[in-house]
């Protein structure tokens, strides 16, 4: 990313990118241009961007990447990088060294993360995340175990015509899109989200003692496959807190008091893209949050709130997170060869 606004035909290769993350990858269509051999024979080619940043587990730099590969990253001082073409200029040898040494982490990168699409979800191109992949592998999944993704995700396939100046007539074209019932209620989906919760407890300098650091094996997947298929089309609305169980799809904007004897109160606030967990507030949450709350003894009035109803008693996550758990497990026992595809899979 940071090196493609220095080629000299950036204002024209840019125009062939995609904007993936706050970097840049081949999503849509690859760059077409033309080379020539010696002979000025040409030979037209498509290139297909890849940032391998997007491929490292929890978004490492080079540096990551070439610790995990046995590959390290060349050491310079930071007043070098900073005047590199200083560094070029008084020691061509060195700057070449150390700028391949990058380029040879990189190309590594890239090989292991295509030949580990090949290899486990048949992709062969177009690949710019982890969360790209990890969605083509549950496709895969699904496809195998006759789930419709479309069920699963409250979505529809749109068609649509447009005329074609070039062809001189309609051109059919199909697209994926949410039903409206379930768009209707998208944005209110996403603030009832808050992620995994990370807390700490004690504040300053901690005694110098044995600290246990408890973390569930395997949390996020497991959540997942209790989820079963939605029946969006039944979504009711209830403002009754008793509606919300654990083992609901439920969703609610909540005004919430605990009792003042409460030590950790669990309904995530976010003030400023942080989160606390007040005695007493209003906030979004989803319905294992609002039974664990009442629980609690905690007061909690609904202002607007849904659930929807499971079509059936198919859990269309859970042989992802089986699978998931089992290539971990692999890799883990392969030990240091299998230590980057063991993050990539966790990730």
């Amino acid at each position: 990313k940071a090196d493609l606004p220095n080629f000299k035909n950036f204002r024209e290769i840019r125009k062939s990118l995609d904007s993936v993350q706050k970097s840049f990858a081949t999503v849509t269509k690859p760059y077409k241009t033309t080379i020539y051999d010696k002979s000025r024979n040409s030979h037209p080619i498509s290139v297909y961007l890849i940032d391998t940043i997007l491929f490292t587990p929890n978004s490492g730099g080079l540096a990551v990447l070439g610790e995990m590969h046995g590959l390290p990253k060349l050491e310079m001082s930071q007043d070098d990088l900073e005047n590199m073409f200083r560094v070029m200029r008084e020691d061509r040898e060195r700057f070449e060294v150390y700028a391949i040494r990058d380029a040879e982490i990189a190309a590594l990168h890239a090989e292991t993360m295509l030949n580990f699409a090949s290899e486990n979800m048949d992709v062969t191109k177009n690949i710019t995340t982890i969360g790209s992949l990890a969605v083509k592998d549950i496709e895969r999944i699904w496809k195998d175990e006759g789930i419709e993704a479309l069920d699963v995700l409250g979505s529809e396939i749109l068609k649509t015509k447009k005329w074609d100046d070039a062809r001189g007539r309609s051109k059919s074209s199909k697209s994926v899109m949410a039903t409206p019932l379930v768009f209707e209620n998208w944005s209110f989906a996403i603030e009832c989200y808050h992620g995994g919760r990370n807390e700490a407890y004690v504040f300053g300098f901690t005694d110098l003692d044995w600290w246990n650091d408890f973390d569930l094996a395997g949390a996020y997947t497991t959540a997942m496959a209790a989820i079963k298929i939605p029946d969006y089309e039944k979504l009711r609305r209830t403002t009754d807190p008793n509606d919300f169980k654990a083992d609901v799809l439920g969703l609610a904007n909540v005004e919430f008091e605990f009792p003042a004897s409460t030590r950790f109160p669990c309904l995530p606030v976010n003030i400023d893209n942080s989160l606390v967990f007040p005695l007493s507030g209003s906030t979004h949450v989803c319905s294992p949050e609002i039974a664990l709350a009442l629980s609690m003894g905690c007061n909690v009035k609904i202002t607007r709130g849904f659930v929807v109803p499971w079509k059936s008693d198919v859990r269309p996550f859970e042989a992802f997170s089986k699978h998931i758990q089992e290539k971990r497990r692999e890799n883990k026992e392969k030990g240091d060869k299998g230590e980057i595809i063991e993050k990539v899979w966790k990730v």
